[in-house]
């Protein structure tokens, strides 16, 4: 298919609700796939692909799952993409937290945050902090939560990328209102959306 700029950050359609015959074609096609792109020696496919059959074999064939996933991740850190590193950690923090396992999470944590404060390019850097923002909501860790968001705010204010700043300012407006209802700082993120949507013609 066609790349967009979006793409740098794994944006695959995963057929999630499928009827499991439907994922076993699918999960034969993908492995079809990998095959020509891995000897066509296209890495960032390949990548995509081996992170795609992790995700389809992940209730079917946990061992395939493991072995899908541990090949990708060393693709994205051939290819030193961060936020793709970042997306499969978050991953398997959440199975682990899930699972009652903190103690094993944690050092995937600290792996996470590295790759998060080593990454140069502000503009993935702002993508990462949004995904580390949703991985620590998603276990009711709001300080963290909110802490990643502004730093995501404040990067994409750096470099002047005002349409990502959207989702941003949404995000801390729900933290305030739902979880630590204070309507006040609400309202305020919720008018700096609105401000931009108008700045911006949107």
């Amino acid at each position: 298919g066609q790349y967009t700029d979006f793409d740098i950050f794994g944006n695959i359609n995963m057929p999630i609700g499928l009827r499991d015959s439907e994922i076993e074609t699918i999960s034969s096609q993908l492995e079809e796939a990998l095959s020509y792109y891995a000897e066509k020696e296209n890495v960032e496919i390949t990548a995509y692909l081996q992170d795609a059959l992790s995700f389809i074999y992940f209730k079917s064939d946990n061992e395939k799952s493991k072995k899908h996933k541990k090949l990708a991740q060393g693709l994205y850190q051939e290819l030193n993409w961060s936020y793709h590193q970042l997306f499969i950690l978050a991953r398997d923090i959440d199975n682990l937290l899930k699972l009652g396992f903190e103690a094993e999470a944690k050092p995937l944590e600290i792996e996470a945050i590295t790759i998060y404060t080593h990454e140069a390019d502000k503009y993935i850097k702002a993508h990462c902090a949004y995904l580390l923002s949703r991985a620590y909501g998603i276990h009711n860790r709001v300080n963290l939560q909110l802490e990643y968001l502004f730093q995501a705010e404040d990067l994409l204010t750096e470099i002047g990328e005002k349409d990502l700043l959207k989702p941003i300012y949404i995000s801390v407006a729900i933290v305030y209102e739902w979880y630590l209802t204070n309507s006040e700082k609400a309202l305020e993120y919720e008018h700096k959306e609105l401000n931009l949507r108008k700045e911006i013609n949107h």
